[in-house]
Order: structure tokens, then C-alpha cells, then sequence
């Protein structure tokens, strides 16, 4: 079932629903009318479920097809941006990314962070810059950093804030203080 649903015919999927109507859908997409209608049909078939109710005036998504338009809608888009992020870095247009990060991120993390992002982003490298968390966050602001990794909490509502990862933390003390309960 998987293979019935190429990339072409997501695109297709993304268009008719955008437009609600196969003839304009077709001329979007630089195909016959008859070629998309008998494409989505088939796929229809393939799959055992209308994507699109249809009437004289307009093709809407039934309920499950809503779900296909959604995914095909992203995928759509995930593969516009991948296109777009390569052209930029074979171009040369995409700068190295300056990372801002505390003193209480673990090595490991950054260390892990900068691995995944050269492997995307292998001519872009990531500039590491160190700091306390109330100065980096100034710096994203004046923009002389582009992002960082930081401890939580971080409660700025100009600032987009994804947590990344969890440390525990430990409390250590001598054996012998007073204050430890066994």
C-alpha cells in the first residue's frame, strides 16, 4: 500500500484539495484533466477509500481523506524546504550556525548537538560561544547569536523554546554531615 503513494501523487493530492477543483488543479500542475482525474481514481482504488467527495462545482476531502491531504500537504512542504536548504548550502548562501550555550549544558550535548548539525550541515559549521544564560539570550536578541542551548526554565515570549534533552541532577554531600538521612 505504501508505494501507491508516490511523491507525484501527494503533490496531486495537496493541489486538488488547495484548489478544490480538478480542471484548475490540472492546469496548476501542467498535466490533462483526464490524467489527474483518472490518477486520483486509481489511487482511490488502490487504496479502498475516496480521498475526495465530488459535485458539479467543487471536490472536497472526505474525513479520511483529510488525513491523506494533511500528510500530503506536509510532505509537500518538508521536501520544498530540503530543496531549498540544499541549493542555499551548495551555493554557499547558508552561514555558519553561532550557537550560544551555558556552562551548565553538558559537554556531551553540545558535543552531540554539533555532530548532528555538521552531518546536515556539513559546509556550515557551528560556532560555539559560552556564557551566562541572562547574556545569551541578550545576544539571540541583537541577533550576534542564532540560537542556543540552554537550562531550562528559559520564560521569554519573544523567544521560541523547544526542550532538547533532560539531565538529572544530583545532590552530593560528605557521608558524615549531619543533615543526610539514611
Amino acid at each position: 500500500m505504501s508505494d501507491l503513494l508516490e511523491f507525484r501523487l501527494l503533490k496531486y493530492i495537496a493541489v486538488v484539495a488547495e484548489v478544490g477543483n480538478i480542471t484548475r488543479a490540472a492546469e496548476k500542475l501542467f498535466t490533462s484533466q483526464p490524467s489527474l482525474s483518472h490518477q486520483i481514481i486509481d489511487l482511490e482504488e488502490g487504496l479502498g477509500m475516496e480521498i475526495f467527495e465530488r459535485n458539479r462545482d467543487r471536490v472536497t476531502p472526505t474525513p479520511g481523506g483529510q488525513i491523506l491531504v494533511e500528510y500530503a500537504k506536509e510532505a509537500v512542504r518538508t521536501r520544498n524546504e530540503a530543496v531549498k536548504a540544499a541549493l542555499a548550502i551548495d551555493r554557499g548562501e547558508v552561514p555558519p550556525l553561532r550557537l550560544g550555550f551555558s556552562c551548565f549544558v553538558p559537554t556531551s550535548v553540545l558535543e552531540g548537538f554539533q555532530r548532528v548539525y555538521e552531518a546536515f550541515f556539513p559546509a556550515c559549521p557551528a560556532q560555539l560561544a559560552g556564557g551566562e544564560p541572562a547574556q545569551i539570550v541578550d545576544q539571540i536578541r541583537r541577533r550576534t547569536l542564532d540560537c542556543a542551548i540552554l537550562p531550562i526554565p528559559i520564560k521569554e515570549d519573544d523567544l521560541t523554546v523547544v526542550q532538547i534533552a533532560s539531565a538529572p541532577l544530583v545532590i552530593c554531600m560528605r557521608d558524615d554531615d549531619p543533615r543526610q538521612r539514611n
